[in-house]
């Protein structure tokens, strides 16, 4: 009993800190996207994320909240015996990766009509996939789902819940990173990055980063300082590869030609002090504006028209939930009637006052704030992976409001969520 309450106190400690740590993570997030739409090469002043930028801080402010009053309310501390889906054969775990790359080709096939060989070739080539992706769906009739997209479908929902539960269960929980088990965690990220690859798209590029960077960061709490170090390196070696890769894809996605205006307010600046001084990192830099602070711009948009009451738009409207079915979406109020959205995202922060309203959105970052810290209260080698797979839903939530839609733009990223979220509820309830 002793033993028991000396290691409550330990968990009760690291998960104190361990929660604070999630909410800092996601600071530097939001932090970094303000840095690069600060210093980005672009034509427009940093002044017009402001709005954008303070009211996502206050999400962030809700978030970290949450989990400082409800999680240091949670109560007791109780270790409890893993009774759950569980793949323990390490012959297992490399079956299911295989399985896994296959379905991974199967899918490429299905909405590109390229084998593995064609797709090495136009990336060798330089030819872009992405065109031929965008040919394919709409000669084929694919962009509207049908009865025989199911099997397709199907596949990408297995193949994104292994990838999610190998690295979760394995990487995350600190198991042995040996042999078969190395090859295992390879074929699955592979099928992954496989299917953004042949397509041509970025977003699994970093769903795979972000599911590393989670897992590794877990890990972190479980090892020795020496072997954080080394973790740390290659976080950061990760975040290189991952930066370059995206990089590659964009250009591959576009044949290799500067796109000189992300939409007709946003364009490269040749001006600029990055440009002048390091042209490739500036273009790298643009790219990288392109994908990730388009939602800022248009979330500031948004409040400032909202708040000077321009163009129809009313920021009282969206106090209260469901203004979403009295006016339509945000997005075709701003869409080219305020500003060009081109091919973007739409940021999950403008849905989220729409459909919640202001009020509602707060209050759930709140909420999700202290079901973070509960779900990963005694995290350990013991913590269930669908605990810490809805963790890593809520924080990939946290992290795509000012961006996109990260998980509800995807019916099967949507799909592993919820597995994950009923799984998590299976064993609460003791289902098995």
């Amino acid at each position: 009993m002793i033993v028991l309450q000396s290691a409550c106190r330990q968990f009760e400690y690291r998960q104190g800190g361990y929660m604070i740590n999630f909410s800092k993570v996601i600071l530097v997030w939001y932090s970094a996207l303000f840095v690069l739409a600060v210093v980005g090469p672009t034509s427009q002043s940093p002044s017009v994320y402001i709005l954008g930028i303070v009211f996502v801080f206050l999400f962030w402010a809700a978030f970290y909240s949450g989990g400082r009053i409800l999680g240091r309310s949670a109560g007791s501390c109780s270790i409890l015996e893993s009774r759950s889906f569980e793949v323990q054969a390490k012959a297992s775990k490399l079956i299911i990766s295989l399985l896994s790359l296959f379905a991974a080709f199967y899918i490429s096939n299905f909405y590109t009509g390229n084998t593995p060989f064609d797709v090495v070739t136009m990336l060798v080539s330089g030819e872009s996939v992405y065109n031929k992706y965008q040919v394919f769906t709409a000669e084929g009739q694919l962009t509207t789902f049908t009865s025989d997209q199911w099997p397709p479908f199907l596949c990408i929902i297995f193949t994104k819940f292994w990838f999610f539960y190998l690295f979760l269960d394995v990487v995350a929980k600190n198991g042995r990173l040996e042999g078969v088990v190395v090859v295992s965690l390879i074929g699955a990220a592979f099928s992954i990055l496989y299917q953004g690859l042949s397509r041509g798209t970025s977003i699994e590029i970093f769903e795979f980063v972000f599911v590393l960077w989670f897992s590794l960061y877990l890990r972190g709490f479980l090892i020795s300082k020496k072997s954080r170090a080394r973790v740390n390196v290659f976080l950061s070696a990760t975040a290189i590869a991952a930066v370059l890769a995206f990089n590659f894809n964009y250009s591959v996605r576009h044949d290799f030609e500067d796109v000189g205006c992300i939409t007709n307010e946003i364009c490269f600046d040749d001006g600029a002090f990055s440009n002048q001084v390091f042209p490739w990192f500036a273009g790298v830099l643009y790219k990288l504006n392109n994908y990730f602070t388009f939602g800022l711009f248009f979330f500031s948009t948004f409040l400032d028209s909202s708040l000077a009451q321009l163009h129809g738009l009313q920021f009282h409207d969206y106090v209260f939930p469901f203004r979403i079915f009295v006016d339509g979406p945000v997005r075709y109020k701003v869409c080219n009637k305020i500003i060009d959205c081109g091919p973007n995202w739409v940021p999950d922060a403008v849905f989220y006052f729409e459909f919640f309203g202001v009020l509602v959105a707060f209050f759930l970052c709140f909420v999700v704030g202290g079901l973070v810290f509960r779900l990963t209260r005694n995290y350990g080698q013991s913590t269930y992976f669908a605990d810490i797979g809805v963790t890593s839903y809520i924080c990939l939530l946290m992290v795509s409001l000012p961006v996109g839609n990260f998980v509800f733009s995807s019916h099967p990223s949507m799909g592993v969520g919820l597995i994950m979220a009923g799984l998590s509820l299976c064993r609460r309830f003791r289902v098995f």
